[in-house]
This record gives C-alpha cells, sequence and structure tokens, in this order.
C-alpha cells in the first residue's frame, strides 16, 4: 500500500524548492498494484491534470511519487494556476516527494486525496475520483488566492517582488517588505476608507453622494413596498431600470421595463434579492467601467451588449448564429466571452425594439441581442481610455477620493465618452474592487494592470541574513544599531528598532515574517542557525547580503542555495565586520520610501 508522511514544510527556499513547499517521505511496497489506477485517475482528471511523461528509470515506485506530486499540483492549480514546484527523488533514505504551497494544509489535502485513490490501484473508478474531488475546491477555497490576486502574483513573481499571506483572515495577500509593502484583498488596497467602502455597497446612499457631488445621476426612487409602483412609475416614468438596491455583478436587475405590469414583475425579481428595491429612469448607452488606480483615473472600458447589424436578408437569428460562429475561431475574442444565447432575456431584448429572431432588419439597422453587458451572454470590452473626456476623468477622482477609495472601479453610462459627463451620461455606482479582469478583456496586458495596482514603490527593503552557531546568537544581537526602522529577528525573538515583538514567536522564520510585515521596517537583520535552516529552508526568499558567521555547520547543498538566493555571501568570524555589515544596512534602510506615499 501506498504511504505518505510529511517530513518538512519549508517556508522558503530550500534544496528541494526555491519556493515554499511541503516535503514528505512516499514509500509502496505494492508500487505495481498502485499503478494500476494511474491511467484512470488520469482520464477522471483529463480536464486539467496532464500526466508527466514516462520515467527512464525502472523504479516503479518513484514513479508513482512523481505522478502524486504532478497530479496534486495540478489539482490546487486548478482556479488559478499559480504553483510551479513538485516533483520527486530517490534519496538515501527513500523516496521524497515535494508540492509548494499557498498554504501547507491545503497541498498536504491535496496529496492525501491523491494517496486514497491510488490506494484503490487497479479498483479505482472514474466515479469514485469525481466524488473524492467535489467537494475539495470548497474545503480549500480560502487557503488559495482569487483570480484578482492571481494576476497580482504573477507579476510580482515575473519581477521578482516577495509576496505572502497576510497576518489577516481571509485571502489578503501583501506585496512587498515592510515600508515598501502593500496589502490586498482581491484587487482592493487596505487603505480604502471602511466608511467609503460601506458608502458603495448602498446603491441609494452612493447616488445621493454622487448628486450632492455634482455628479450626473439619473432620477429614480427606492421603494420597499410593491403598492407604490404606480406613483414610482408616474415619477420615473418609462423605459425604466429595476434593480436590487444592494446587489452587484447585475443581479436581479431588469432593464428596458416599458409598462406597469413589466414593472410588477421587475419589481418581484428584485425584491427577491434585496431589502429594498431601486426603480431608475432608463437612460440609453453602453457601461462603461471607469478605473482608479492609487488615487488617479487609470482606465475607461466600455463593456458592449451584444449586437449585430442588419444586411437586409437575414433573419437576427441567423446574424446571431453567425456571430457565436465567427467568436469561435481561434483568436477572434477574449476566451471569458461566451456565445450569445437565444433565451427568454434575448427575446425580451429582441421585444423591447419590437423584433422577434425570424424579423429580417434593414440593411444597416444595429440590433442589440443583450440589454445587459455580461461576458457570459456575449459581451466584449474595448479600451476607449484615450477618447474619453478630460471632464469625466476627473470628476471620476473626485468621486473616489471623496468616498477615500484609492482603487475602485465607477459604473458610466453613456452613447459618446468623447463627450463631458455633465452633457452626457449618468453615473450608476462606484464598485470597491475595480475588477481586473475587465481591463485584461479589453486587451491591456495583465503585467500593465498589476503594476498600475502596486505602484513603483512596492518592492524589497535592504536585507542582510547572518547564518551562525546558536551559541553566538546573543553576541550578534548585542552588535545591532538602535534606530526604530530596523527590522531583526533572531533565534525566537524579533523586534522593530529596541522594542521587540511579543506573542508566539516560534522561530526565526515566523519572526522574519513578522518584522517585514511592519511598515516601520525599511530594513531588516536575520540571525538563523544551521538547524533553523535544514528545519524549515531559508527564512527570506532572497537577500541583499548573507554571512555565514564562525563556521555555522551548513552541508555544501545549504550552502550553495544560500550563495544562489543572496546577492553577495561571505564568510567571517570577525564581529566587527559583521557590526559594519549591519551599520551599512541600516544606512541604506534610511533612505527607502514609503510605498503608502
Amino acid at each position: 500500500m501506498p504511504k505518505l508522511e510529511t517530513v518538512a514544510s519549508y517556508a522558503g527556499p530550500s534544496p528541494y524548492a526555491d519556493e515554499a513547499a511541503v516535503v514528505a517521505a512516499f514509500s509502496d511496497d505494492a508500487a505495481a498494484r498502485t499503478a494500476g489506477a494511474l491511467d484512470v485517475l488520469a482520464a477522471a482528471s483529463a480536464e486539467w491534470f496532464t500526466p508527466p511523461p514516462p520515467a527512464a528509470s525502472a523504479d516503479l515506485e518513484l514513479r508513482v511519487a512523481e505522478y502524486l506530486a504532478a497530479w496534486a499540483l495540478a489539482l490546487l492549480n486548478r482556479a488559478e494556476p499559480l504553483l510551479n514546484v513538485a516533483g520527486a527523488r530517490r534519496t538515501p533514505e527513500g523516496v521524497r516527494l515535494w508540492l509548494g504551497y499557498h498554504h501547507p494544509k491545503a497541498s498536504a489535502h491535496a496529496l492525501t486525496l491523491g494517496l486514497r485513490l491510488l490506494a484503490d490501484g487497479p479498483g479505482l473508478t472514474g466515479e469514485r475520483v469525481r466524488a473524492e474531488l467535489a467537494p475539495f475546491a470548497e474545503q480549500t477555497r480560502l487557503s488559495v488566492p482569487d483570480f484578482q490576486a492571481a494576476i497580482l502574483i504573477r507579476h510580482a513573481r515575473a519581477v521578482g517582488l516577495p509576496w505572502a499571506r497576510a497576518a489577516a483572515p481571509g485571502r489578503v495577500w501583501q506585496f512587498g517588505q515592510g515600508a515598501r509593502s502593500a496589502k490586498f484583498f482581491e484587487s482592493q488596497p487596505m487603505q480604502d476608507s471602511f466608511l467609503g467602502l460601506h458608502w458603495a455597497k448602498d446603491k441609494e446612499a452612493t447616488k445621493r453622494i454622487f448628486a450632492e457631488l455634482g455628479a450626473p445621476v439619473a432620477p429614480g426612487v427606492v421603494l420597499t413596498d410593491a403598492k407604490d409602483l404606480p406613483q414610482a412609475a408616474q415619477a420615473v416614468g418609462f423605459p425604466c431600470v429595476v434593480k436590487p438596491l444592494d446587489r452587484g455583478r447585475s443581479i436581479g436587475v431588469t432593464t428596458y421595463v416599458a409598462d406597469l405590469p413589466a414593472l410588477q414583475e421587475a419589481f418581484r425579481v428584485a425584491a427577491k434579492e434585496s431589502r429594498a428595491v431601486m426603480i431608475e429612469r432608463h437612460v440609453e448607452g453602453e457601461v462603461h467601467r471607469l478605473m482608479v488606480l492609487r488615487g488617479k483615473f487609470w482606465k475607461a472600458i466600455r463593456r458592449n451588449r451584444p449586437a449585430v447589424v442588419g444586411d437586409g436578408r437575414q433573419s437576427v437569428s441567423a446574424l446571431l448564429r453567425a456571430l457565436n460562429e465567427a467568436r469561435r475561431r481561434p483568436g477572434a475574442i477574449h476566451p471569458l466571452v461566451g456565445p450569445v444565447p437565444e433565451d427568454q432575456d434575448f427575446l425580451q431584448t429582441l421585444r423591447s425594439q419590437g423584433l422577434t429572431p425570424a424579423d429580417v432588419p434593414a440593411a444597416g439597422r444595429r440590433v442589440r441581442l443583450r440589454n445587459i453587458p455580461l461576458l457570459a451572454t456575449g459581451a466584449d470590452y474595448d479600451d476607449i481610455t484615450a477618447s474619453l473626456h478630460p471632464e469625466t476623468r476627473a470628476m471620476c477622482e473626485s468621486l473616489a477620493d471623496y468616498f477615500g477609495i484609492k482603487a475602485c472601479g465607477l459604473d458610466f453610462i453613456t452613447e459618446d465618452g468623447t463627450r463631458s459627463c455633465h452633457e452626457a451620461g449618468v453615473f450608476l455606482e462606484l464598485n470597491g474592487s475595480p475588477g481586473l479582469r475587465v481591463p485584461i478583456i479589453a486587451g491591456v496586458s495583465p503585467d500593465e494592470v498589476a503594476q498600475a495596482v502596486l505602484g513603483e514603490k512596492v518592492g524589497r527593503v535592504p536585507t542582510l541574513l547572518v547564518v551562525a552557531p546558536s551559541a553566538r546568537h546573543e553576541q550578534l544581537r548585542a552588535l545591532l544599531p538602535t534606530v526604530p526602522h530596523l527590522g531583526w529577528a533572531c533565534g525566537a525573538l524579533a523586534g522593530v528598532g529596541a522594542p521587540r515583538l511579543s506573542g508566539a514567536r516560534v522561530n526565526v522564520h515566523h519572526g522574519a515574517a513578522t518584522v517585514l510585515r511592519h511598515r516601520q521596517t525599511r530594513c531588516a537583520v536575520i540571525i538563523a542557525d544551521a538547524a533553523d535552516l535544514r528545519k524549515h529552508g531559508l527564512p527570506l526568499d532572497r537577500c541583499d547580503r548573507a554571512v555565514l558567521f564562525d563556521e555555522p555547520g551548513l552541508t555544501s547543498e545549504w550552502t550553495e542555495l544560500l550563495r544562489r538566493r543572496s546577492d553577495e555571501c561571505e564568510a567571517t568570524a570577525d564581529l566587527a565586520r559583521v557590526k559594519a555589515l549591519c551599520a551599512e544596512l541600516v544606512q541604506a534602510g534610511a533612505a527607502v520610501p514609503d510605498a503608502a506615499d
């Protein structure tokens, strides 16, 4: 039977991988039987797993371990392919396999799940694989980055920017170190105003603030009782739009409501989603996502409702089928843009234009196929930043500033973005998370998006890693300058400046992570011994300088790793030399910019 036992959870670089990874001992006294499950496992996972090529070695136990590691990596990467590390090798102690992690428990869970399936051997079935996989995504959902954080993480990895899970519940991620760090939930920076984000969740409050700040809004009313609909219709007029007061993503929204019976039905749909319902006068045009990042206007993305243009010969249905067929060609449109379905929303959209699917529109007539621009039902996006009117840009920055939100997406509807918002169009709402996929679908590169979110100041602070026998740690710690911007970790102790940081500091790796979370830290000295490294990996993903002090007892394997993950590495037994290096580090730290400025 196959067996797996975790032997290490490396929080930093190790001889197995340059990033965090769990390492396990694998053994199988019936590897030939276990191998009988590999093809079934691959077939049941074919949508997201590509089996590794057959090994040249006849070592079947190693082959099963390699397969298990590769499968677990693919499982963790199903939602967002961010982990790169998985493998297996035979060592003098037996087979060792390793797997990268966002959270070690999630990766251990993936390995355990795969092991349980492989233990069925030739008796494994596709049904059993699918049943075991069904709950995995929900069980590990909070352990992996969401798709917006994934955009930032891929960029960070590409440019060598450190990132880590923040010291906060949920999916909050830190990019950079110390004073040069920023924390995000999805694409929402931690500094954004709690009060402003609270306002933004209430469409009525948001509209009122918009109006008081001089931004154009559509006339509307808010109701909680259907008996008030006739008066609302009289006040707002037809056609109108009906939406839940506190929902997003177009949930419960009905557009082009043309009469009282339709208004009553639209109210019923919206009331299922919210405590109150907003009824607004219809404004013609396309919805634009106007993005503010780091307090400055950045992009204007037009969200185009799917449409066809009549040729005087083909019916609307025929034109729709031709549109969907053209979009199926590779590269024709972003893969997230779905086909336009012929459903009730499609029929309602045509009715609002006096058409049916069988009608033949005149040559040149533009026919809308949906009233709401959703990617899943065929909307596509265009970047119109260059042509957006300057007054509209300025209004976006002013609104975001009043809400106290540095990163947001304002929804604005207009027929012509080249005209001022005061002449054409209305603001609909403010989204605290700007939606990073929106510009990407419009053709902006993911790296440009991530760089715009993170800015130029997020980055590394100067770091010095000293590896020394534990008996010398107190002497080394006594050399550290007492300055408020120096973060330090030594064994189980850590601090920023003179004050120590209290709490359950288990080891130097936790201490290093802690001081680099503090925004007062502009440089850091980490003092560790060889046992720390062998047990937990390097405490930094890389450092400016590493010092091997007084023959710390590192093996050649670990010494080579340390040299590879530091810009400079030297060996010394001279305390004065270490003191001089600390002084240089503190001087460099004094010049470090603050990412929040």
